[in-house]
Parts: structure tokens; sequence; C-alpha cells
């Protein structure tokens, strides 16, 4: 294992290990500041890392800035698949980054922030997140959570209460129309290529 992947791996346990938020997040940010260029050069271990540290960083971000929350597991989905490159990410990362996805927008869904630019945005990510939703649910199966999300996301299917909204333009830290993050169709395509993929030596 290379020196960055090493002290990526520190800061990560140093995040996990810290009570505070803002210095959580603040060893994630430096242990993916080690990977970038690693992840430039499509290896494997450092891609399998980052998306770790993606929803790790999400999962933290959830309670209070849950439009960053979307950000960093949309980002973490967003990766190529390490397992194309020799690596295996741990089980159930590709899921929980689904997961803590959904929530965050249902988080800003249910306090009415305007986290779209337009209705469009915001009716193709909430049909985006319903079909990764069941694209989760076929790997994990039914369950009671899994179900409470999509019956939320059928409740905020019609208009948001912006619709009529006059305003033409949002202050938010990114913009942009929206991009499918890890879409389900790209799931199960990615899972084809990775199951004959070789693995990593070691």
């Amino acid at each position: 294992m290379s020196d960055e992947l090493h002290v990526a791996a520190d800061y990560e346990a140093l995040a996990k290990a810290e009570k505070d938020p803002k210095a959580a997040l603040q060893h994630f940010r430096r242990a993916l500041e080690l990977l970038a260029p690693l992840q430039a050069k499509h290896d494997g271990r450092a891609l399998a890392a980052a998306l770790q540290l993606h929803v790790e960083m999400a999962q933290v971000l959830l309670a209070q800035q849950p439009y960053r929350a979307f950000q960093s597991a949309s980002q973490a989905l967003r990766l190529p698949p390490p397992c194309l490159y020799g690596a295996r990410a741990a089980p159930g990362l590709v899921s929980a980054a689904h997961l803590v996805r959904t929530q965050a927008v249902l988080a800003m869904e249910e306090a009415e922030e305007m986290y779209f630019s337009d209705e469009g945005e915001r009716a193709a990510l909430l049909k985006d997140l319903r079909r990764n939703l069941e694209a989760v649910q076929a790997v994990q199966g039914v369950s009671p959570a899994l179900q409470e999300l999509q019956r939320k996301l059928l409740r905020f299917a019609g208009p948001s209460p912006h619709a009529r909204s006059t305003r033409n333009s949002l202050q938010r830290s990114s913009s942009g129309a929206f991009a499918p993050a890890g879409s389900a169709a790209a799931l199960v395509a990615a899972r084809r290529r990775c199951a004959s993929a070789p693995r990593q030596r070691p």
C-alpha cells in the first residue's frame, strides 16, 4: 500500500473517532485530498477508499447539512467502480450511498428547501432516487426502512411548494442541472463488468 493510502487511512480513523463533526469533516477532506492524485490514475484501492470516505462524510453531514450530504453521496456514486481497476470496495457501500443520498433529499423536501433550480430538475431527481432504491432493494431485499423511504418519495412526487415561486435564481454551493449519480442501469452494468474483473493482487 502506498504512503498516501496509509496516511489517508489514518485521517479516516481520526475522523471516525472525532466527536466534533467539523473536525471530523476536516479529516475526511484531508484524506480525500491525499487520494486525489491516485484517483486520477485510476488506482483501484484509492477509488475504493474514496468511495468509503464520501459515504462516511455524507453520513456525518446529513443531520445538519443535508444538501452537502447529498453532494457527497452523489460524488461517491459517480466514482468509477473500483473493481474495474482490480480492487473491491467494502460490501454495502454503494447501497449506503444511495440511502444517505435519498435521506438527504427527503430532509430537504420536508424542510421545503429549494435545493433544485426548477421543477423539471426536481422531478428527474426524485424519479432517479426511486429507481435506485428499487435497485438497492433488489440487492438487499425488502425491508421496512426501504419501503418507508419509497413511501416518502411518492408523497413528494407532486409539485413543490416553490412551483409557483417567481424566484429565478438559487443561491447554493454548486449550480447546474441535475446529473444522475449511479443510476440503476449503470449499477447493473457496473455489477456485470465487476463480476468478470480480476481481483487485485496482494
